[in-house]
């Protein structure tokens, strides 16, 4: 072999190694978009739109400190509503996308401060009689929309009920298989009510920032979205004064698929033993050279 021969096999193989090493990472960072979203909703009366949501307090505490492998979602969501009318029976239905076995060990619902019996239904589980209202915000909401957290409850005549709703989610690994992962809060519900809303949506961040947040309406660009800094985290808040809600959407994202601590080693191994049986070929040939050489020399002399 030449030396010029020799010198364009090895750049060849030292070519294929880095690029070994610049592809698979971006096999994990930056593949076709796929996006999973965690989706929770407010509430939705049955049929009773006299009624009124005064007052709306939710709080989303995320815990990204280990992001790598876990993300702990806790939601707490208070509501005042108002019953101008007779006492009345009313059945509430809250959606949400979380998993329905994890919400189910934790969720706890409280009237005036007193728990109560519901029921962890999936959407396609609702019975024909459920009204028209429900039916369209639930054709209109998004497909990811799985699951309805469902109580009766009564409401006394013209006093104002506080519902509380609690429960614990998380997601193993939520970018490993993903290029994006997010946490939505759908205010879309605040059109079931009647009168304006006083409302307060805040995302609790402790650990992994995200890498934006989420605000949509279908009437306005307005970005009202508050971002305050806190030790390890930062919090995203969005407020309304006693208005009618145009927005239907706000949350936080987290992009970029992460690349694993193991795939990593596997890289490393790879690159490491093609490298190694690049240089033992180099050598071997040089070696051989040298002998041939030196075996030449001899002869002729």
């Amino acid at each position: 072999m030449s030396n010029r021969n020799l010198i364009m096999s090895t750049s060849i193989m030292v070519i294929l190694v880095i690029n070994l090493f610049i592809y698979i990472p971006k096999t994990y960072s930056n593949p076709m978009a796929i996006p999973d979203d965690y989706f929770l909703g407010g509430i939705i009366p049955n049929d009773n739109i006299t009624l009124n949501l005064l007052d709306a307090s939710v709080v989303f505490n995320i815990d990204s400190t280990d992001f790598l492998n876990t993300i702990g979602i806790n939601f707490d969501g208070n509501y005042s509503i108002f019953n101008p009318d007779n006492v009345m029976n009313v059945t509430l239905y809250a959606p949400f996308s979380l998993d329905s076995e994890l919400i189910n060990s934790s969720c706890d619902v409280q009237v005036n401060g007193t728990p109560i019996s519901f029921e962890l239904i999936a959407i396609y589980e609702l019975e024909y009689n459920v009204s028209e209202m429900i039916m369209d915000y639930l054709s209109n909401s998004f497909f990811f929309l799985t699951n309805l957290i469902v109580c009766n409850l009564t409401l006394a005549e013209n006093s104002t009920t506080n519902i509380r709703y609690r429960f614990n989610g998380s997601m193993l690994n939520p970018l490993y298989t993903l290029d994006e992962f997010s946490i939505t809060y759908d205010l879309g519900t605040a059109k079931a009510w009647q009168g304006n809303i006083t409302e307060k949506v805040e995302f609790v961040v402790n650990g992994k920032i995200p890498n934006s947040y989420r605000e949509f309406s279908n009437y306005s660009l307005e970005d009202r979205c508050q971002i305050t800094n806190i030790n390890n985290g930062r919090v995203y808040t969005w407020e309304w004064d006693d208005e009618n809600i145009n927005t239907q959407l706000v949350g936080i994202i987290y992009r970029g698929r992460l690349f694993r601590t193991w795939a990593l080693w596997v890289v490393l191994l790879i690159g490491g033993s093609i490298a190694g049986i690049n240089v033992l070929v180099v050598f071997l040939i040089l070696h051989r050279r040298k002998r041939k050489k030196s075996h030449s020399i001899k002869k002729n002399t």
